[in-house]
């Protein structure tokens, strides 16, 4: 899990582990790039906006480089922007309006789960 604020990182983390996930959340996409060379991940829930640093789409597009099959999920508060339709074209990713539920977190990651290893 990805976000620079706090409380979405808290609140996300509390919702992937009720959801079955072993959540684990950083505040920037420079910390999760090098993250997950180190500790690859099944499943990444990104911000699309990040201040400072880079954004969402950036992140991923630096991840795919090297685990070119990285399942994503680009969430925003914003509507679908171009540069969050770019982070989707990518890879195996989808798309989240901030703010979400735990019911439609669970409901966009049901269709990813049968591809994730198993938790």
């Amino acid at each position: 899990m990805v976000d620079d604020q706090m409380d979405q990182r808290t609140i996300a983390c509390a919702f992937l582990n009720r959801l079955g996930y072993q959540a684990k959340a950083v505040s920037s996409g420079e910390e999760i790039v090098d993250y997950v060379k180190a500790h690859p991940m099944d499943l990444l829930l990104l911000d699309m906006t990040m201040d400072p640093g880079i954004n969402g789409r950036q992140t991923y597009k630096r991840i795919v480089k090297f685990y070119p099959e990285q399942r994503a999920v680009i969430a925003s508060g914003y509507c679908l922007t171009e540069d969050a339709k770019a982070a989707q074209d990518l890879g195996p990713g989808s798309y989240i309006k901030k703010p979400y539920t735990l019911q439609t977190l669970g409901k966009e990651l049901e269709g990813i789960r049968p591809f994730l290893k198993a938790h």
